[in-house]
């Protein structure tokens, strides 16, 4: 699949495609979920592909991330989080 096609299956810029793929940015967990739809893989599997990068270049990245987002950004974020480890721990 080209950026190109990526792009306008999740409605995003191709140049936001360009910096996830730069890892200049990180897309949205909306945007994650649909992406890992799309590769019919988990959600978990994709962010840890993602994340398959030195442990520092991680923390940098998440908090350079978490810093910029707004305080409903957090809110929802919060919330997926702690939805999941709920999901996680009732297994």
């Amino acid at each position: 699949m080209t950026q190109r096609e990526l792009s306008q299956l999740l409605g995003v810029s191709q140049s936001a495609i360009q910096m996830w793929e730069s890892q200049g940015s990180l897309p949205s967990l909306e945007n994650l979920a649909r992406i890992a739809s799309y590769r019919k893989e988990t959600t978990e599997s994709l962010v840890a592909y993602l994340f398959a990068r030195p442990l520092e270049s991680q923390a940098t990245t998440v908090m350079e991330q978490v810093s910029q987002m707004s305080m409903l950004e957090l809110g929802e974020l919060s919330r997926a989080i702690s939805d999941r480890m709920f999901a996680l721990l009732s297994k």
